[in-house]
């Protein structure tokens, strides 16, 4: 691979996760909760993948997740936020 292809491939690997954000970010965003399997099937990723996604979401407070931690919402923050786009 040449160094004048890596930048494309970095770019669109950005946007692809940016994507998959945007994508749990507007399922989770009826406020009801929803499953990791649920979303993975919903938004076609592995659960691994989705764990992952909802792991960066949760780290940076855009989603809560239940007691039991089976259950992902969006977070009341960015909820308010949402609706304001």
């Amino acid at each position: 691979m040449t160094n004048s292809v890596a930048p494309l491939m970095a770019e669109e690997t950005r946007v692809n996760i940016a994507y998959v954000l945007d994508q749990v970010l507007i399922l989770l965003s009826d406020g009801r909760w929803h499953t990791e399997e649920e979303i993975s099937k919903m938004i076609h990723l592995s659960l691994q993948e989705t764990g992952a996604i909802l792991t960066f979401l949760l780290r940076f407070a855009f989603i809560q997740k239940d007691e039991e931690g089976n259950r992902a919402k969006i977070s009341p923050l960015t909820e308010e936020y949402w609706h304001r786009l």
